[in-house]
């Protein structure tokens, strides 16, 4: 009997021990998982931390490439300082997005191993191997340090862009009006209305008076603008309402008032020597001039004779804009 109770406990000990030592390996197996699951939410996370940021920079350098588009149409900004801010923000842009995948790659790589040994895993030193492998990449990099797309040169140019866009639509709207008399012949009513859909205001003035400040305005002029002032003259005196002149002179005067708002200048430096003479190419190109009525043999002025070299100047000024 002693024997049998002796080898009893020497067996019921055997069996305690094999339970201690199974009992053992699955908690360390517990505590493996555990680190394991715990490590590949944090690897997980950090990819969709710098997935999320790839996509923000992928919709900001989309909607800057639509903007600079726009921008680079004939009449927008062309040689301004904010296209040109714009496409050096959107170049740069887009040589640096692969900096994302490559900032992804490691990460994804880590994580879809991970995920395809999970099942097959079981002792501590697997996972804790496993687990290390996904830290590893947790720690590596970050999409904060990725360059983005400069959205300040973006922000410039929208705003020049919806500064330029009003000028064209403007434009549009003053080539869209023909010359028109009333019924007592007269082109007045619809030349002052005209100045007046194009948001400038309509003033009146005679030859006598005609002046800018105290400066006055010599010769025949029928209509004058002043530098830096949204006002259009028009002089009673020089030429009859209903000669159809008075809208060719208007729409001039009109063209001065354009290049000023693409400018900042009435006499930008790419008119040279022929301010007026690109100013009437201007007017006809744009603004629906008649070019005859604005040329009329020994009527008009050496200085407004429009030249090949005056439209071709006047066509720099609205379609690549102004150097200066």
């Amino acid at each position: 009997m002693k024997t049998r109770t002796l080898l009893a406990v020497a067996v019921t000990g055997a069996l305690i021990t094999g339970a201690t030592a199974g009992g053992v390996i699955f908690h360390q197996h517990a505590q493996g998982v555990a680190a394991f699951d715990e490590a590949r939410d944090k690897l997980a996370a950090k990819i969709e931390t710098i997935e999320t940021a790839r996509g923000t920079a992928v919709a900001d350098l989309a909607e800057a490439q639509h903007i600079l588009d726009l921008a680079s149409q004939p009449g927008a900004l062309a040689r301004t300082p904010a296209l040109t801010d714009l496409d050096a923000a959107v170049s740069r842009a887009t040589e640096r997005m692969s900096a994302y995948d490559e900032l992804l790659a490691g990460p994804q790589t880590a994580l879809a191993e991970a995920d395809s040994e999970r099942d097959s895993l079981f002792w501590r030193s697997d996972f804790a191997e496993a687990t290390a492998a996904m830290l590893s990449q947790v720690n590596l990099g970050s999409a904060a340090g990725v360059p983005e797309l400069q959205l300040e040169a973006v922000a410039a140019a929208v705003e020049e862009l919806e500064r330029t866009t009003e000028i064209v639509a403007t434009e549009k709207r003053i080539t869209g009006t023909p010359a028109a008399q009333d019924s007592s012949g007269s082109y007045r009513p619809a030349v002052e209305k005209l100045i007046s859909d194009a948001g400038f205001h309509v003033r009146r003035t005679t030859t006598e008076a005609a002046a800018c400040g105290d400066q006055p305005i010599r010769g025949a002029a029928a209509a004058f603008v002043c530098p830096g002032s949204d006002d259009v003259w028009i002089v009673t005196g020089t030429i009859p309402d209903d000669d159809l002149y008075l809208d060719a002179a208007v729409r001039h005067e009109l063209a001065h008032q354009m290049i000023f708002k693409r400018c900042g200048t009435p006499d930008p430096a790419e008119a040279g020597n022929q301010s007026e003479a690109v100013t009437s190419s201007y007017a006809v190109l744009y603004l629906g001039a008649d070019r005859a009525e604005l040329a009329r043999p020994g009527e008009v002025d050496p200085a407004y004779a429009m030249t090949p070299e005056s439209d071709a100047a006047a066509r720099a000024i609205h379609d690549q804009g102004c150097a200066a």
